[in-house]
């Protein structure tokens, strides 16, 4: 069932979103000129036109949706506080959600405090070696 949202302004939550409306009775009709009312919709921008409603950019800290955190992952029960095979159990997550080799590095390398690998050439090389294991996990 389709979700259908409240739109008075006042109704408006403080992150811009706006409440589900509850449904509280449908006789199963449909309507009678539908598809006026949905071609209508479709040239006017999902309807941000009309209602005078500027299009709101979403800023996401990745580009790929359903990418869990790197710090839910290390602070997980599961790897009992071992980080590097909460950063490998997230590579192969975020492997699997489409993020590239790149991304992958930069969110490893960037996820926590990696001075005890050594020196930035030794952190770089297990980023990339962690990284890279994981894209090949998901592709073999």
């Amino acid at each position: 069932m389709a979700g259908f949202t409240n739109p008075k302004r006042e109704r408006q939550l403080p992150s811009g979103m706006r409440p589900f409306a509850r449904l509280r009775s449908a006789t199963g009709r449909i309507y009678s000129k539908a598809g006026e009312f949905v071609a209508g919709i479709g040239a006017s921008d999902d309807g941000r036109i009309e209602q005078g409603e500027q299009p709101r950019k979403r800023h996401r800290r990745r580009a790929q949706v359903g990418v869990k955190p790197l710090q839910e992952f290390h602070a997980a029960p599961l790897y009992g506080g071992d980080l590097h095979r909460a950063d490998m159990a997230w590579a192969r997550h975020a492997a699997g959600r489409g993020l590239t080799l790149e991304q992958i590095k930069d969110e490893l390398l960037n996820g926590r405090d990696l001075s005890k690998k050594g020196s930035r050439k030794r952190q770089l090389e297990y980023v990339e070696r962690t990284a890279r294991k994981a894209i090949d996990q998901m592709s073999g």
